[in-house]
């Protein structure tokens, strides 16, 4: 703006204050009133044409700068567009040209972390499998002995609260024998003092000898018949070892 209005200067620009005044060339026959008034109409005049100028040219370089203005601003919309579709354009063509070789690599990358995993998945299935195998194989064999220690118990109560207990014990495995003509029982001495040959009612047919005896080595709570066919042992550690094997077979047949 300072430039546009210095080059307006350039023609004229004089001040009321300004004692420099531009005189046109005159006759020498024309008086000192008609300069004098001359002199005046011209000052004024060149005055209100400064004015006009400067004023011209203020409002001219105003529109120049606004329209500098918007110019600039579209420019730098264009710019950062142009610019946008060149980082686009380059992203899409590193894109294109690394696509096949990213894309294998990648693929490569995704086979191999995917057999990791899988043998990854595989042992830690396995591992847990075995572990609870062994946890199970634990608890049965658990389960086994507390089943066999409260049996042991529970028969063992039974026997020392009401020792004629033990009598259905051997007329189950006296019913057992085939034809025989005599037999001996064994009876823990505990055992034998309870059980007397006259309470058994032995579900026998004929004139069997049978004889009662006690045994130190026979458990309480258990007998062994003997017999001339055989020998029949119904102690309680072998009715628990029966136990035992028929718990097992629940436990791993069926």
């Amino acid at each position: 703006m300072s430039k546009i209005i210095k080059a307006a200067e350039l023609k004229v620009l004089i001040s009321e204050d300004s004692e420099a005044v531009i005189r046109p060339v005159l006759e020498p026959s024309e008086d000192r009133a008609e300069e004098a008034a001359f002199d005046a109409s011209l000052r004024e005049g060149t005055i209100l044409e400064a004015k006009d100028i400067i004023e011209q040219a203020q409002a001219k370089a105003e529109d120049i700068l606004n329209a500098a203005e918007a110019e600039v601003e579209e420019l730098w919309e264009r710019a950062k567009k142009e610019l946008e579709e060149l980082r686009v354009q380059a992203q899409s063509e590193g894109y294109q040209a690394g696509y096949e070789t990213g894309y294998e690599e990648g693929q490569k990358q995704a086979d191999a972390e995917t057999t990791r995993l899988i043998s990854f998945l595989k042992q830690t299935v396995e591992t847990a499998l075995q572990d609870r195998a062994a946890a199970l194989a634990r608890l049965e064999q658990d389960f086994l002995k507390l089943s066999l220690i409260l049996a042991e118990k529970i028969v063992k109560k039974a026997i020392h609260e009401d020792p004629a207990w033990l009598r259905p014990v051997i007329e189950e495995a006296y019913s057992r024998l085939g034809a025989v003509n005599e037999c001996t029982i064994r009876l823990n001495p505990d055992d034998y003092q309870v059980i007397k040959e006259e309470e058994l009612r032995l579900q026998r047919t004929g004139t069997e000898l049978v004889r009662f005896q006690p045994d130190p080595a026979v458990s309480p709570g258990g007998c062994i018949i003997e017999a001339d066919t055989g020998t029949i042992d119904a102690g309680l550690e072998k009715r628990l070892g029966k136990l035992a094997r028929h718990l097992m077979d629940v436990l791993y047949h069926e």
